[in-house]
């Protein structure tokens, strides 16, 4: 897709992702930092900050397929780590995934029981595996 489609796009999903309750409500939201083709965050975690919620995002751990889920503040706090995609510096505040309210998870897509199909590392995967209750 375009750059231009891209954008569109993210701001329709954007708009969906705010318009629905839990969004609203939620106090403490983990995103992704968007990178290349996906669905662009940036103007998300933005938004989040602006409304006073906690923000949480990923970062790559040292051992091979282990990732972390940590809060940021601000961008500021955001350098490029794994394959490039910006992540928390250290040290970081690691969140328990049970703290979140909402978790908004990338993928290539999704089928109508909340399997994904993400970029092929199964980090995500391997962090909901034994927490994941039921899709909304």
């Amino acid at each position: 897709m375009s750059p231009e489609l891209i954008f569109r796009k993210s701001r329709h999903i954007q708009a969906l992702l705010f318009s629905v309750e839990a969004y609203q409500f939620a106090r403490c939201v983990g995103l992704y930092v968007s990178s290349g083709h996906e669905v662009e965050t940036h103007e998300m975690i933005g938004d989040c900050f602006q409304m006073g919620k906690r923000v949480v995002v990923p970062k790559c751990g040292e051992k091979v397929g282990s990732m972390s889920l940590c809060e940021i503040r601000s961008f500021d706090e955001l350098l490029p780590g794994a394959f490039g995609i910006l992540e928390p510096r250290d040290p970081v505040h690691t969140v328990e995934l049970e703290e979140m309210d909402v978790l908004i998870v990338p993928g290539v897509g999704f089928d109508r029981a909340g399997y994904r199909l993400g970029q092929g590392g199964g980090y995500y995967d391997r962090i909901l595996a034994s927490r994941l209750r039921a899709v909304v």
